[in-house]
């Protein structure tokens, strides 16, 4: 709940806005948040949608730490 301070986190559907979803937790979430994101989507759902997010969506650091993690 958290990383989605402008909206109702409960209005987000897992799988209808995973890339959302997927793309504020990789830019702020904690370690805890991406092991959900594991745990939820599984590591290659993780790193496909990392791979296809615009560069400029995701922070440079998190975009480098994901690829090395959701490998």
């Amino acid at each position: 709940q958290n990383l989605f301070w402008e909206i109702n986190p409960s209005t987000l559907d897992v799988y209808e806005h995973q890339r959302f979803i997927i793309t504020r937790a990789l830019n702020y979430g904690t370690l805890k948040d991406w092991r959900w994101l594991a745990g939820q989507y599984g590591r290659e759902k993780v790193a496909e949608v990392a791979r296809v997010i615009p560069r400029t969506s995701v922070r440079r650091q998190a975009q480098r730490l994901a690829e090395l993690l959701f490998k």
